[in-house]
């Protein structure tokens, strides 16, 4: 559990970096809040997991955690070969199958003994279930509804780590889709010769110079100058021009 948490606080610290350059991104604030609900659910199951197993009991009524013993199917009523693995508290111990890999929770008193001996206690508890019937059949909602706290948010957290993980998978295309854009827009940008004519509406030199249609490049220069031509007169066939 530890490393999950350290796992979800490095993506949040992604995220959180991502924020920074994209504040406003709906997506990435949703997805750091989620991270966030996720974390510290997980803190409080690691502390939980770290209280019971500071805490657990590894012996009771002459039975020891790892000890085989027969004990009652929930499902069915039937015994069949088990292994001690944790004692739940009050007379309720849980055992795993070892021909099915399956776990239960069942009565300490319901346990028979077949090999490891574990001390009076043990034997005795053998000695009274041998003339004892088997327990009542339990359906598989109230086996359902025997899973602790514990097991349950250790559950949802695992639910909503996976979708947490979709949502950064998700994000991380979506990034990657960007940055091939961008990479594609900058090269097109950089493809063009630079070569270009003069336009008409180019500044001139000339500081007094305007820009206007037809000074193409020629602004601000002075008017052309023009000589005065005076009329031709014309008189008994002398030609004179004033």
């Amino acid at each position: 559990m530890s490393a999950e948490l350290e796992a979800s606080r490095q993506q949040l610290a992604q995220v959180e970096a991502a924020l920074l350059l994209s504040p406003d991104d709906e997506n990435l604030k949703s997805l750091a809040q989620g991270l966030k609900e996720v974390i510290a659910l997980q803190a409080q199951l690691t502390t939980a997991s770290d209280t019971t197993q500071n805490t657990k009991v590894t012996s009771q009524d002459g039975w020891t955690v790892g000890d085989t013993c027969e004990a009652v199917w929930s499902e069915d009523g039937n015994y069949y070969p088990a292994e001690i693995v944790a004692f739940e508290g009050g007379d309720q111990v849980r055992v795993r199958y070892t021909e099915y890999d399956e776990e239960d929770v069942v009565q300490i008193k319901s346990l028979r003994r077949t090999g490891k001996a574990g001390g009076d206690g043990a034997e005795a508890a053998a000695t009274d279930q041998a003339a004892q019937p088997a327990p009542e059949t339990k359906t598989a909602k109230t086996r359902a509804s025997k899973e602790s706290d514990w097991e349950q948010k250790r559950k949802k957290a695992k639910r909503k780590k996976e979708k947490e993980s979709k949502e950064m998978k998700k994000l991380e295309q979506q990034k990657n889709k960007w940055q091939s854009f961008a990479a594609k827009t900058k090269r097109k940008k950089g493809t063009g010769s630079g070569k270009h004519g003069k336009s008409i509406f180019a500044s001139p030199d000339d500081p007094n110079g305007k820009v206007g249609v037809g000074t193409c490049g020629i602004g601000g220069r002075g008017m052309t100058d023009y000589q005065n031509r005076g009329k031709w007169k014309f008189e008994s066939g002398k030609e004179e021009r004033q």
